[in-house]
């Protein structure tokens, strides 16, 4: 089975389209705080990276994972986007995490105009 045939990559597929198609930012502020949460995202997803070619790449139990990070994401993602808190830098974790795991598979990832290949 290809990697672009698991229901979990084609569910990642989905969740980052629909994303790129959110609005603008209404407000300055809006538009600080997704710029902030973007570098954020440049910064964390390279670090999983090297985390996971430290253990040898990818493997079934990342795959896997990504499943529950992406039933989470999908769930509570509101938190990413609105909340503060623990809870929110957990789901934030996954999403770099995730991020990573897409990075690994040919053609990496692009996620709000940033590309991640591992």
């Amino acid at each position: 089975m290809s990697y672009d045939q698991l229901p979990q990559f084609q569910w990642w597929q989905r969740f980052m389209a629909g994303l790129e198609k959110l609005p603008r930012p209404f407000t300055e502020q809006t538009e600080i705080r997704q710029r902030a949460f973007v570098e954020r995202l440049t910064f964390t997803v390279p670090l999983h990276i090297m985390e996971l070619r430290a253990q040898g790449g990818i493997q079934e139990c990342h795959i896997a994972v990504m499943s529950h990070f992406a039933n989470v994401i999908g769930e509570k993602g509101d938190v990413l986007l609105y909340e503060r808190g623990p809870e929110r830098e957990e789901i934030f974790r996954m999403l770099a995490e995730g991020l990573a795991i897409l990075a690994f598979f040919p053609g990496g990832v692009t996620f709000c105009g940033q590309h991640f290949e591992a």
